[in-house]
């Protein structure tokens, strides 16, 4: 096991951005595990004109993550095939295989670069009570007149195993939403809105279908065509409280939702 975490580590890498350009000055960190407690030994570099990076160290795995000033870090599983961070084994197959570098063939991991960034409000994470009776909580995305309303309704029978009927519906006053799909999708769609969304969980739908919470992402246009990107989660136990973030373009027209990465 010591000769195991004295594993000589050397890792070769290239950052790209979602197009496949290459991230120049990139931060990059790797982390080597030395023991069996969880010490690591940590070394840095930055990627250099064509976004290759080389790192040595020595141990059993090795956990690299990239990032950059200006551009999004990808977690695993927020955009199909692409990562900022990825743990590698060298000295035992802990289920990932053995790591075996080739400065010809470095690992690729990628930066997202957004767009053109605007001026936006952002929504701070707020909470709010809900009734349980379907009484409406409007909510203001900014210091003007573009507002959602928020309601939730629920029935007093529960089942033996704790369910119970529940809906929660979204409203947007004098405009519309749709579902937000993608993490990095900022610009919003120009067309598809709908006045409310409403979600039912009724108690004859089967776990895990069924469930006393539920987080939803949307796209909200406004009859002044501006638009916000919000997120909304309905905890339907204890007090029955919503909590609601997000950012909204104050500038009519533009349906670029791209926050500065370093505000987020």
């Amino acid at each position: 096991m010591v000769n195991a975490f004295s594993t000589p580590i050397t890792f070769y890498g290239r950052v790209l951005d979602q197009h496949g350009a290459p991230v120049v000055g990139a931060v990059v960190r790797g982390s080597a595990a030395v023991s069996m407690g969880g010490n690591s030994t940590k070394v840095t570099t930055t990627t250099d004109a064509a976004g290759h990076f080389t790192l040595r160290s020595k141990g059993m795995s090795f956990f690299v993550t990239v990032d950059k000033p200006g551009y999004y870090h990808i977690y695993p599983g927020k955009m199909p095939g692409l990562v900022s961070e990825k743990g590698f084994d060298y000295a035992e197959d802990l289920g990932r295989g053995i790591h075996k570098p080739d400065a010809s063939k470095p690992v690729i991991l990628h930066l997202f670069k957004p767009g053109t960034i605007e001026p936006l409000t952002r929504i701070k994470s707020t909470s709010h009570r809900l009734s349980r009776t379907g009484k409406a909580v409007e909510i203001e995305l900014d210091k003007g007149a573009h507002r959602i309303s928020l309601a939730c309704t629920t029935e007093d029978e529960v089942t033996p195993d704790g369910r119970f009927s529940w809906s929660f519906e979204v409203k947007v006053i004098q405009g519309g939403l749709q579902p937000a799909g993608e993490t990095f999708q900022f610009e919003a769609p120009e067309t598809g809105y709908k006045e409310t969304d409403v979600i039912d969980m009724n108690d004859s739908l089967p776990r895990p279908q069924w469930a006393d919470s539920v987080r939803r992402s949307y796209f909200v246009r406004f009859n002044d065509n501006t638009f916000a990107r919000i997120k909304v989660e309905m905890i339907a136990f204890g007090d029955f409280f919503t909590v609601i973030e997000g950012y909204y373009n104050p500038k009519s027209g533009s349906r670029n939702l791209a926050a500065d990465p370093s505000q987020r």
